[in-house]
C-alpha cells in the first residue's frame, strides 16, 4: 500500500472504532434516562391515637392545680387528725372537737369542695381528651390528602419510569445489534492483515494516521515506520495506551495523540446529544443513520478490495 491507500484504511478502521466506541458507550449510559427520577416518599403514618392524659397536661393550668390541692387538703387534714393524737394525751374526738365544736358542718364543706374539685378535673380530662381526638383527626386528614397526593406522583413516577426503561430496551436492542455488526465490520478490516495483529486497536490506529498525515511515517514498519514510533512513545510515556487511563480527562491526550483526541470528542458528543435528546428520538436517528452509514461504507471498501 502506497501512503495515500494507507491513510484511506486507516481512516477507515477509525472511523469504525470510533462508532463502536460511540455505541458501546452510550449502551452503558442508557441508565442516564431514569437514574436522575427521584421516587415520591409516601407520608408517615399518624401515631394511633392515644388518650392517655399525662400530668403535665392536667396540670397545665392553674385552675387544675388547686383543684387537686382542694381534694388533697381535707384528707390531709383527717389524716393529722389521727396522727396528732398519737404524739399526745389527748384522744381523737377530744382533738377533733377542740379544733372542730361542730363536726358534721366541716365535713359536709369538705365533701362539697372535695366534689366541686373532682367533677372540674374530670371536665378538665375530658376537654383534653377531646383536644386529643380533634388533633388526632386534624392529622389524619392531613394525611389522606398527602397520601392521595403521593399515590398521583407515584403513578406519574412509575408511567415515567416505564417509559424510560422500555425506551433504554429498545434502545439498548438496537444498539447491541449495531455493536455485533461493527465488531463484524471491524473483524474484516483487521483481517486484510495489513496491519500486524498486536496493534488492532483504536489507539494504535490513531496514532499510526496521525504520523502518516503528519508525514512522520509513510510505512508501517521498518526502523522509520510507525510501529517502531509508536513503540518509542509509548516507552516515553509520549502517549497513553490504553482507554482506561484517559477517562474522562481528554485534554491529557490533546497534544500528543490529537488525532485520538478528535475522535473521542466527537463520539462523547453524539452519545450526549442522544442522550438529551432521547424522547422525541431525532438524535438517535440520526446517530443511527451515521452507525449504518459507516458499515456501508466499509462494506463498499471491503468489496474493493
Amino acid at each position: 500500500m502506497n501512503p495515500s491507500q494507507m491513510i484511506e484504511y486507516l481512516k477507515m478502521i477509525r472511523d469504525t472504532e470510533t462508532e463502536l466506541y460511540s455505541a458501546k458507550k452510550l449502551l452503558d449510559k442508557l441508565y442516564l434516562l431514569y437514574s436522575d427520577l427521584e421516587k415520591p416518599i409516601p407520608p408517615a403514618k399518624p401515631e394511633p391515637l392515644n388518650l392517655k392524659v399525662s400530668f403535665n397536661d392536667m396540670f397545665s393550668n392553674t385552675k387544675s392545680c388547686l383543684a387537686f390541692f382542694g381534694i388533697i387538703f381535707p384528707f390531709g387534714l383527717f389524716l393529722i387528725m389521727f396522727i396528732v393524737p398519737i404524739f399526745t394525751e389527748c384522744s381523737i374526738d377530744e382533738f377533733f372537737h377542740s379544733l372542730f365544736p361542730s363536726f358534721l358542718p366541716f365535713l359536709l364543706l369538705f365533701l362539697f369542695i372535695i366534689y366541686i374539685c373532682v367533677k372540674y378535673l374530670i371536665k378538665r380530662k375530658r376537654e383534653i381528651e377531646q383536644k386529643l381526638i380533634n388533633d388526632h383527626n386534624i392529622i389524619d386528614e392531613q394525611y389522606n390528602k398527602n397520601y392521595t397526593k403521593f399515590q398521583l406522583e407515584i403513578n406519574e413516577y412509575n408511567k415515567l419510569y416505564n417509559e424510560r426503561k422500555q425506551t433504554e430496551i429498545n434502545v439498548s436492542n438496537l444498539l447491541k445489534n449495531d455493536i455485533s455488526e461493527l465488531q463484524n465490520r471491524l473483524s474484516s478490516l483487521y483481517g486484510l492483515n495489513i496491519i500486524y495483529s498486536k496493534y488492532h486497536d483504536w489507539i494504535a490506529v490513531c496514532s499510526f494516521l496521525e504520523y502518516f498525515e503528519s508525514g512522520r511515517c509513510d510505512k508501517l514498519d521498518g526502523t522509520t515506520g510507525a510501529y517502531n514510533l509508536y513503540e518509542s512513545e509509548k516507552r516515553q510515556n509520549s502517549i497513553i495506551a490504553e482507554l482506561s487511563k484517559i477517562g474522562n480527562n481528554l485534554e491529557t491526550i490533546k497534544l500528543n495523540q490529537y488525532e485520538l483526541y478528535c475522535a473521542m470528542t466527537s463520539a462523547n458528543t453524539n452519545i450526549d446529544s442522544v442522550l438529551n435528546d432521547i424522547k422525541n428520538q431525532q438524535a438517535l436517528e440520526i446517530f443511527e443513520n451515521r452507525l449504518n452509514a459507516q458499515m456501508i461504507t466499509v462494506s463498499n471498501y471491503l468489496s474493493k478490495m
